[in-house]
């Protein structure tokens, strides 16, 4: 059996950049950071609220992965809630998991409806609304600021 692959699975809003420090200390170790689909560099537009979901993130990353080698995976914010899917999904592929933070909502609980007022995110972000207030373009990161006038007109006065 061949060595394993860390699978490092990045948050929202992150990117797989987060993991750059963490990849420098595995030299020599198979290390794979996607890009998780509908997630800042990953979105090529709206996906259905069922492609979402971790469970489908799971099914699409474990159809992606090689399967000559098990799995190490490792996975914060909304990649933690994916690795989870990944290990209840194919057990047999994983070799290990590091979870963090220790997610309360391991399982069904953080998607239950009756829970939506403490996992708010969750649900929010499946709703037409957050695709039209949070804009995953480039235009919108890269969009200069301005300061207020009444702040740069004080700046140079005494």
């Amino acid at each position: 059996m061949s060595e394993p692959i860390v699978v490092l699975l990045h948050g929202w809003p992150g990117l797989p950049s987060d993991y750059d420090a963490v990849r420098a200390q595995l030299p020599g170790v198979r290390v794979g950071v996607p890009v998780l689909a509908g997630l800042r560099d990953g979105f090529e537009g709206s996906i259905e609220p069922g492609a979402a979901s971790a469970a489908a993130h799971a099914e699409r990353l474990l159809a992606a992965l090689p399967d000559d080698a098990p799995l190490v995976v490792v996975g914060y914010d909304i990649g933690s809630r994916i690795a989870q899917a990944m290990v209840r999904a194919a057990p047999t592929r994983i070799a290990g998991a590091v979870l963090t933070p220790g997610y309360p909502g391991i399982g069904s609980r953080a998607g239950a409806d009756d829970l939506a007022h403490r996992f708010w995110y969750q649900h929010f972000h499946r709703t037409p609304l957050a695709a039209r207030l949070i804009d995953p373009t480039t235009s919108a990161r890269s969009r200069p600021t301005s300061s207020s006038p009444s702040r740069s007109s004080r700046a140079g006065s005494s």
